[in-house]
């Protein structure tokens, strides 16, 4: 599995790379805290996985990383992805490292 620490996407994300980050929460989670993400809940992602790009980072999170390094395992071992990472700690672990200014839950 393709793990992308919370410091490594802030990176990604003030250079403004080319990345597509995804929080597979539930929407009254991200309603709670969120960051720039797409909210595409994983039931979500899995219905529409023609529309997740091949040729571009794809990361996603969840609230510890449990569910989204289930997600990228999926997609990596039955659907070909090598593209995807899993946000090590999830937003939790970014809330930690990156801006412990955001809301827990």
């Amino acid at each position: 599995m393709n793990l992308i620490s919370p410091i490594e996407l802030k990176q990604k994300l003030d250079n403004q790379e080319d990345i597509d980050v995804i929080d597979i929460r539930e929407n009254y989670e991200n309603e709670i805290v969120s960051i720039s993400a797409k909210n595409v809940p994983m039931a979500l992602v899995m219905e529409n996985l023609s529309t997740l790009p091949k040729t571009k980072p794809v990361i996603f999170f969840c609230k510890t990383g449990g569910r989204a390094g289930a997600l990228t395992d999926l997609l990596e071992t039955h659907y070909g992805f090598d593209n995807v990472y899993n946000l090590e700690g999830g937003i939790m672990g970014y809330i930690e490292t990156v801006d412990p200014s955001l809301p827990t839950y």
